[in-house]
């Protein structure tokens, strides 16, 4: 405490403030008065943004000077504490002062001299508590979770001083859930309306206003899910069928077709037969009724595309900036090829997209290059860049002939990630060489043939090419000018 002056204690802001009012200290002849030889109304008050923190957290004191004659001179001090902090590199003699961590915790008392330009001086002080870190875990108390069902988060907490208060919140990106429970420790959430991954956060802040907070994430899985034919054959009926994870009385189905041409034997059955009756990708749609144990329901859609045909061995035409040429599929020998490529050619997916790979192999007989593959299907350019067409579903089952040694001229299959037989998605080839018995050649699956139009084949294998990023390496195989497939569609029977 300072020796002379009076000292005055009160609280502001809920932070401890000492502001003692002192003498002025003028010298008359080298001698120091110890009262003033007028009074002054020079006042100080001090403050913290923080007034309780954590370890190593920064924090700021201010001063305020009012009345008396300006400017003021400020000088801070570590007045008290349970560790005295090095100082030396924090200015001392501005209004704030910012200090960037305490590491040990206790209370930090700091003392602000303020004088005037008069010589008059005023003290404050501030109080900093820096308390023990308080962490937070928050789990949840469920296995798996579907779509229905309703979910119990607690959170626990250690250090602080109680009591603790909590506020749960549920992310904002979310579809919403309804919550209970959310100032306490324990949140139930749900019934979940969808699958996905949900995230809540929850902060937990003690007496001293200490907080932490932790997220937690639960993911949804699909409560009910269809699985239905790749390939339908027109007037043939083919089976629907269903899982439900989460087993409960009083579920309800309801089928619609939402493209095409097809219709349900009985739309409210749980697996329903479908019947097609054209050349066309169908839409079908579930919507599933489940009963929640609130005594509510939530409503599940689920959709899946059918590919029907009514030929054996359907065709398409691929239309290029060269000509077009005709494909004839083997529905028999690869129905999840064949009902692959017709999808993408249904949707749309092959417009503008390039024949990006002509490749050749030399002869051994006459040193030229003679024609090796065609390729295409899954490449674009963007503004003058050329980049790759992501895939709309996953990739192909291998449908490859067992001990399949070669390939015919004109034989259609789909490109390979590596030599993983099952990673067939957009891209197709045609042989260019009778015979071709290149490695790994049994992995690939035929599914079809160019059965017209070769003609336009042998004009595309004969433009000039370049080094081709998505082709081995050192390949001359990407055209110059682009080749672009302008359409995929099916050929009518």
């Amino acid at each position: 405490m300072l020796s002379n002056g009076i000292n005055r204690v009160f609280r502001t802001a809920g932070f401890l403030v000492l502001v003692a009012i002192t003498s002025c200290v003028p010298v008359e002849n080298g001698t120091v008065v110890l009262g003033p030889q007028e009074p002054s109304d020079l006042t100080v008050a001090a403050e913290t943004d923080t007034p309780t923190i954590a370890p190593d957290s920064a924090f700021t004191l201010t001063a305020t000077a009012a009345d008396g004659t300006p400017p003021y001179a400020y000088r801070w001090e570590q007045n008290d504490g349970p560790a005295e902090l090095d100082l030396s590199e924090v200015e001392l003699t501005a209004a704030t002062l910012t200090i960037d961590a305490i590491e040990e915790t206790g209370r930090y008392v700091f003392r602000v001299l303020v004088t005037d330009s008069d010589g008059f001086t005023e003290t404050a002080f501030v109080v900093v508590e820096v308390q023990p870190t308080m962490t937070i875990e928050a789990a949840v108390d469920t296995g798996e979770l579907f779509e229905g069902m309703s979910a119990t988060f607690t959170a626990t907490t250690d250090g602080g001083t109680e009591p603790i208060e909590f506020a749960w919140v549920q992310a904002e990106d979310d579809e919403e859930v309804a919550l209970e429970g959310e100032t306490t420790a324990t949140l139930t959430a749900g019934p979940f309306p969808a699958e996905g991954v949900y995230t809540f956060s929850v902060t937990a802040r003690d007496d001293n206003e200490v907080s932490a907070t932790t997220q937690t994430a639960v993911e949804v899985l699909s409560a009910v899910s269809i699985d239905v034919p790749e390939l339908a054959v027109a007037g043939e009926p083919v089976e629907m069928f269903v899982t439900i994870e989460t087993p409960t009385e009083g579920l309800t189905f309801l089928w619609e077709v939402t493209s095409g041409t097809a219709s349900f034997d009985d739309e409210t059955a749980e697996e329903p037969l479908l019947t097609t009756t054209a050349d066309e990708t169908v839409t079908v749609q579930l919507t599933a009724t489940i009963p929640t144990d609130d005594g509510g329901s939530i409503t599940v859609t689920r959709e899946a595309e059918i590919v029907s045909v009514v030929e054996e061995f359907p065709r398409v035409s691929v239309t290029t900036s060269l000509g077009s040429f005709t494909v004839e599929l083997d529905r028999e020998a690869a129905p999840l090829h064949t009902a692959n490529f017709l999808y993408y050619a249904d949707s749309g997916f092959y417009e503008n997209t390039l024949i990006h790979r002509v490749a050749c192999a030399e002869n051994e007989d006459t040193g030229e290059c003679d024609p090796f593959v065609i390729q295409g299907g899954g490449i674009e350019r963007i503004d003058g860049e050329l980049e790759l067409k992501e895939a709309t579903r996953d990739a192909v089952t291998s449908e490859a002939a067992e001990g399949q040694t070669s390939m015919a001229l004109y034989d259609v299959s789909l490109a390979l990630s590596g030599s993983d037989a099952d990673s067939g998605a957009t891209q197709f080839f045609v042989n260019m060489k009778d015979e071709n018995d290149f490695s790994s050649v049994e992995i690939f699956t035929v599914f079809g043939r160019v059965v017209d139009g070769t003609e336009v084949l042998d004009v595309i294998a004969a433009v000039e090419t370049e080094e081709n990023p998505f082709a081995p390496s050192d390949e001359l195989s990407l055209p110059m000018e682009d080749v672009i497939i302008e359409a995929v569609t099916r050929i009518a029977p």
